[in-house]
């Protein structure tokens, strides 16, 4: 309100000497008088916000600001990331606790959909190529030899799959569609490839004799 003020009582001053002008000036006195009525109005315009800014309880109040946005930042980061971990956790006692491989499998399928924010997640077994992209180790997406980050760049609209690899040969894949193109967290990146890690322990743990 102070910067306002002032615009508004500068404003004023400015228009006064304006009609003060028309009043008692004429020739080259005229001139001199506009003149100086619209530096007062430019300066009164700069000099506003400077006062806006330096208003006592100015700079505190964007600080708090500040940090309560980052306190709440940090916040849904610590929320988002343990997401990921008990997702892992639950689905590392299924496997150590030895549910079927099939049932592991399901609920990895089920967890991907909450992490990476799906809107369906399937497991197809084969390694028949399927034109579509394919989200590495390391957490990124490769398509034709091209390589992308999901976190910077999003998941594919169209979807995209995730080799399940056990004794280093692919023995099926997840395919994942996305509700939508976004940039996904890293930290839920890595918890999906973990996640498929699992399954696909569960499954070299049911070969065993």
């Amino acid at each position: 309100m102070t910067g306002r003020r002032t615009v508004i009582a500068v404003a004023a001053l400015a228009v006064a000497v304006l009609l003060g002008a028309d009043l008692v000036a004429s020739g080259p006195a005229r001139p001199l008088l506009v003149a100086t009525a619209v530096l007062g109005f430019l300066a009164g315009a700069v000099v506003a916000p400077w006062v806006r800014a330096r208003r006592p309880g100015a700079a505190s109040a964007r600080r708090r600001h500040r940090t309560r946005r980052s306190r709440a930042e940090a916040r849904r980061d610590c929320e988002r990331s343990l997401v990921s971990v008990r997702s892992m956790g639950r689905v590392a006692e299924q496997v150590a606790g030895g549910d079927s491989a099939s049932f592991v499998v399901l609920d990895v399928a089920r967890t991907l959909v909450e992490l990476l924010d799906l809107d369906d997640c399937r497991y197809e077994s084969g390694t028949r190529p399927t034109g579509r992209p394919v989200l590495r180790h390391g957490g990124e997406m490769e398509l034709w030899g091209v390589r992308w980050s999901p976190v910077m760049i999003g998941l594919p609209e169209k979807g995209f799959d995730i080799e399940m690899v056990a004794l280093g040969l692919a023995v099926g894949r997840f395919v994942c569609l996305p509700r939508r193109r976004s940039p996904v967290p890293e930290d839920r990146v890595l918890a999906a490839l973990a996640l498929v890690d699992q399954a696909a322990s569960a499954q070299l743990i049911e070969r065993v004799p």
